[in-house]
């Protein structure tokens, strides 16, 4: 029973994670919107989900682990992303014209360099742009951390109400410039591991019918139509609402991982266990696509710079093939690492 439990929570991860990655590769607006109003949320949810009781009892033990398992990995990535950031200026993947976000980018100097190894290292901040989804890791983290110390001696219940009712107290102060946005993201941040960990408590997901399937579409539908937003977006307005999109879309996630085919699972559970490297890796992986996809079209070399994809790409089949090689390529990195380990033992 546990293997299964473990099965469909990679399963999970894996929907999660390319749908994470069919986003940012060009997915329709709509489809967009539908998305992101739960694919973020789905992990704190399960990583709440995954926690043990027996964590609350040894605090020191559960923080070395969180420090070996995210901000070691987010350590290491990001601080060889900031080593290649010159290299990756004067090769065409940053440049001046484009960015995340419209964020452009320039050649770092020392201080620049000395700057951002200063955040990074001890703020997990300021990473680089080629990895933008680390706001993740470094929420997860500080989120585990909080919901360790605070279930050792609080209701769960209590818990979740406080979580969410100073996720909106946050939203409300941040929307009069009295707090920064990123207090009620790390506030929400915990909700979800909390609603994760109430699940797993109570066994919620036994209760799986047609009927709370379809309700919970209705509702990730309606949230996504006149309330889209994201974690990184979310305001006072649409905070109820993206809570209530993100359950249901995890509870369908949820349904529908529990239902997959004997013949996807394998490859689903790799994927799902591999999401932390799809993550780091996949908008590397974009440019490979970009640079194609300018060489196609003639288009100035300086394009390739855009981030995540080409802004104005000509059809579906370049969001595919941004998709495909989102997953591939970081997978296709863990198995020549993988083999390597074994042949260096």
């Amino acid at each position: 029973m546990v293997k299964q439990k473990d099965e469909i929570v990679s399963i999970s991860k894996a929907y999660g994670i390319m749908l994470m990655v069919l986003a940012h590769a060009g997915l329709c607006v709509q489809g967009q919107h539908i998305v992101y109003m739960f694919h973020m949320p789905l992990f704190f949810f399960y990583a709440g989900y995954c926690f043990k009781e027996e964590y609350t009892k040894d605090i020191k033990r559960f923080i070395k682990r969180k420090i070996l398992r995210l901000y070691i990995p987010f350590l290491i990535w990001s601080l060889l992303f900031l080593a290649v950031h010159n290299i990756f200026y004067r090769i065409g993947i940053y440049s001046s014209e484009y960015g995340y976000n419209n964020d452009v980018s320039y050649l770092y100097n020392c201080s620049d360099y000395i700057s951002r190894f200063f955040f990074i290292t001890f703020l997990m901040s300021k990473f680089e742009q080629i990895v933008g989804g680390y706001w993740f890791v470094r929420e997860l983290f500080w989120a585990s951390i909080v919901c360790c110390s605070m279930l050792r001696f609080f209701n769960i219940v209590w818990l979740i109400t406080i979580s969410i009712s100073l996720t909106l107290l946050s939203s409300i102060m941040n929307y009069y410039g009295v707090v920064p946005f990123i207090l009620q993201l790390t506030l929400l941040s915990i909700s979800f591991f909390l609603i994760g960990y109430f699940f797993k408590k109570e066994n919620l997901f036994q209760y799986k019918t047609y009927l709370l399937a379809v309700i919970c579409l209705v509702c990730l539908l309606i949230c996504a139509y006149y309330y889209p937003t994201s974690m990184l977006t979310f305001s006072v307005n649409n905070v109820i609402p993206y809570i209530i999109s993100a359950i249901s879309g995890i509870y369908l996630i949820h349904c529908i991982s529990s239902e997959t085919p004997s013949l996807f699972k394998k490859y689903l559970v790799y994927i799902g266990d591999n999401s932390f490297i799809i993550l780091t890796l996949h908008m590397l992986s974009f440019k490979v696509i970009s640079l194609i996809y300018v060489f196609h079209y003639k288009l100035e070399i300086v394009r390739i710079s855009e981030f995540p994809t080409i802004s104005d790409i000509k059809s579906s089949f370049w969001v595919i093939a941004y998709f495909v090689v989102g997953i591939i390529l970081p997978l296709g990195y863990v198995k020549i690492k993988n083999k390597w380990l074994y042949i260096l033992k």
